[in-house]
C-alpha cells in the first residue's frame, strides 16, 4: 500500500463521516418499533455468533497448520469474515423487515442506487492492478450486490404477500 492510497483513504473515511454526520442532523433518525427493534437485535446476534465463529475457525486452522492464513494479501481474511458477519445481519433484518423503518420505508431509488454502487466497485476490481485492491473492490461490490438483491426480493416477497390478503 503506498502512501498516495493511505491518504487517499483516509481523506475518503473522512469525507464519508463528514456526510453521514450532515445527514443524520438534518434528517430525522429512524423510528423502529417494538417488533423491529427485537428482530434487530436477532439480526445483531447473528452477526456476532458469525464473526465469532469464523474467528475461532481461523483461529484452529492456524493454530493447527502452525501457519497464518493469508488470503492473497494479510487482512484479507479478516476483510471477508468481517463482510460475512455484516451480511448475516444485513440479511437477518432485511427479511425480518427490521432494515427499513415505517417512517423512511424502501424506494426504488435507493436500490437503483445501491446496484449502480454494487457495480461500480465490481467493475474496479477487474480494472485493479493490484491482487489485494481488486479483491476489496469485488468483494465489496459483490456484499453491496448481494444486499441489494435481497431488498428487491423481499420487496417483492412483501408485495405478493399483501396482494393474496388482499384476495382474501
Amino acid at each position: 500500500m503506498s502512501l498516495s492510497f493511505a491518504i487517499g483513504f483516509a481523506v475518503g473515511i473522512a469525507i464519508v463521516a463528514i456526510v453521514c454526520i450532515i445527514f443524520r442532523i438534518k434528517h430525522k433518525t429512524c423510528e423502529y418499533d417494538e417488533r423491529q427493534v427485537a428482530a434487530r437485535g436477532l439480526a445483531f446476534k447473528a452477526g456476532f455468533i458469525t464473526f465469532v465463529l469464523c474467528q475461532i475457525a481461523v483461529f484452529f486452522i492456524e493454530l493447527f497448520t502452525e501457519k497464518p492464513l493469508v488470503i492473497v494479501a494479510p487482512g484479507m481474511l479478516s476483510w471477508l469474515e468481517t463482510l460475512f458477519a455484516l451480511l448475516i445481519f444485513v440479511e437477518v433484518a432485511i427479511f425480518k423487515d427490521a432494515y427499513f423503518s415505517p417512517n423512511k420505508p424502501f424506494t426504488k431509488r435507493w436500490l437503483v442506487i445501491v446496484i449502480l454502487l454494487a457495480l461500480l466497485s465490481i467493475l474496479r476490481g477487474f480494472t485493479a492492478d493490484d491482487a489485494w485492491f481488486k479483491l476489496i473492490n469485488l468483494s465489496a461490490g459483490v456484499f453491496v450486490g448481494v444486499i441489494g438483491l435481497s431488498i428487491f426480493a423481499k420487496y417483492l416477497i412483501s408485495k405478493k404477500t399483501e396482494r393474496e390478503e388482499e384476495d382474501e
